[in-house]
């Protein structure tokens, strides 16, 4: 499981590197990239590329002064995928949830008020 910075770090250099091959990439346009809920530096999206670099996620020819040389491996390809097909599940779980709720709800109210009209006739 991948922390919010790495797996937006993830998401967007697949998206850079959708063919395969190797691209230089400096951490300021990598951070300029990220979406804005998420807060990052130099050396924390260095640390990522590191981690991902260590987890087989991406392949690193080199880097030097913030420039890195890389390439996404499979592995870090189909984490993404993974992780987009996740999020449209949770969403649709979670609709399904709502409408749970509020029918458990208005059920709930009407056997309630039958019990009560029920008990009205039986003690009247």
């Amino acid at each position: 499981m991948l922390d919010k910075l790495t797996s937006a770090t993830l998401d967007f250099l697949s998206k850079e590197c959708e063919d395969g091959s190797y691209k230089i990439l400096k951490t300021d346009y990598i951070i300029s990239s990220l979406p804005s809920s998420i807060k990052a530096s130099e050396e924390g999206v260095a640390d990522c590329i590191n981690h991902l670099e260590d987890r087989e996620y991406l392949k690193l020819k080199y880097s030097e002064d913030n420039t890195f040389c890389l390439s996404v491996l499979p592995k870090g390809r189909k984490h993404t995928e993974v992780a987009k097909e996740q999020k449209t599940i949770l969403k649709k779980n979670n609709r399904y949830l709502k409408l749970t709720v509020i029918f458990a709800g208005i059920a709930s109210f009407v056997g309630a008020m039958l019990a009560g009209v029920i008990l009205r006739i039986i003690w009247g």
